[in-house]
């Protein structure tokens, strides 16, 4: 929040496509002030890697457009499934099939917080020899990791739109 009011204050509109990225995967729960006037109770979250943000900062057009924004990145999240894994094997393994299913199950089950990042998730997508013992055949796996590879850059391209910036 407070490099969005930054760029916004004073001109500089290449920062914000990526600062409202990053804020939108912020819980409005986590407040900077609360957060560290009670350091005790609300606090206690920051020792662990919890981020906050200055929500106040944030005027009435800036909310809209981190609201919008975060829509659209659920959209693209929840599409990720298809657009990677949901491709058909060019062998028609069934054994490729399953994996690709089961990878993007696992992403779903076993990293709820990073179901909120598309970018992280895409990330693992690239490289899931790191994650599974039972990954789908060579050209399979490479087509996923060239697929996430694309869609990471896709929405990259798409944040200004996403967050209503143009």
């Amino acid at each position: 929040a407070s490099a969005i009011r930054i760029a916004s204050d004073f001109n500089i509109p290449s920062i914000l496509p990526a600062a409202f990225y990053q804020l939108s995967l912020i819980s409005t729960d986590a407040d900077w002030e609360s957060y560290r006037a009670n350091p005790a109770t609300e606090g206690k979250h920051l020792r662990f890697g919890a981020r906050t943000a200055r929500w106040k900062l944030l005027d009435k057009t800036d909310l809209m457009r981190l609201v919008h924004g975060q829509k659209l990145l659920a959209a693209y999240t929840r599409a990720i499934g298809t657009d990677v894994f949901g491709t058909r094997c060019p062998r028609n393994s069934q054994g490729c099939s399953r994996a690709r299913s089961d990878c993007w199950k696992y992403m779903q089950e076993n990293a709820p917080v990073s179901m909120d990042d598309p970018l992280e998730i895409l990330r693992d997508c690239m490289s899931l020899h790191e994650f599974f013992r039972d990954l789908p055949c060579a050209s399979c796996a490479s087509d996923i990791a060239t697929l996430a590879e694309k869609k990471r850059h896709e929405l990259w391209r798409s944040l200004p739109a996403f967050f209503n910036l143009v």
